[in-house]
């Protein structure tokens, strides 16, 4: 039988602090338990899976669980373990940045196969 999932001390101001800043969207999924995310943070059309230990706790009990691992090994999208507020933005401007880049890489691929494509015809 699994324990009742219990979020760390720090988790219900890291989440206030997180819903002050504008157009960002934070729900509590510590309650699902199998290990995943205590947090889901949605900002720009993109999904951030966090994990939340508190820094104030020595490193032993800041270890992942084993459901925890499980998820964290398993999945295949975006996850990380957060402290503090600074560790979430860090994980989201580095998010939105590669987002962007990756978006700009393929318009500029496409720019590049139109144009492979119109020097094609004209050479023919």
């Amino acid at each position: 039988m699994r324990r009742r999932a219990k979020p760390d001390s720090n988790q219900t101001e890291l989440v206030e602090q997180l819903r002050r800043i504008p157009d960002l969207r934070v729900r509590d999924t510590h309650k699902l338990g199998d290990g995943f995310p205590d947090i889901c943070v949605g900002y720009q059309k993109i999904n951030f899976f966090f994990e939340i230990k508190n820094p104030k706790q020595k490193p032993s009990a800041r270890q992942l669980t084993f459901d925890e691992e499980m998820f964290k090994r398993n999945w295949t999208g975006q996850y990380d373990v957060v402290e503090t507020i600074g560790d979430c933005i860090a994980v989201i401007v580095n998010g939105i940045e590669f987002n962007h880049v990756k978006k700009l890489n393929v318009w500029t691929q496409s720019i590049w196969r139109i144009n492979a494509e119109e020097l094609r015809k004209t050479s023919i």
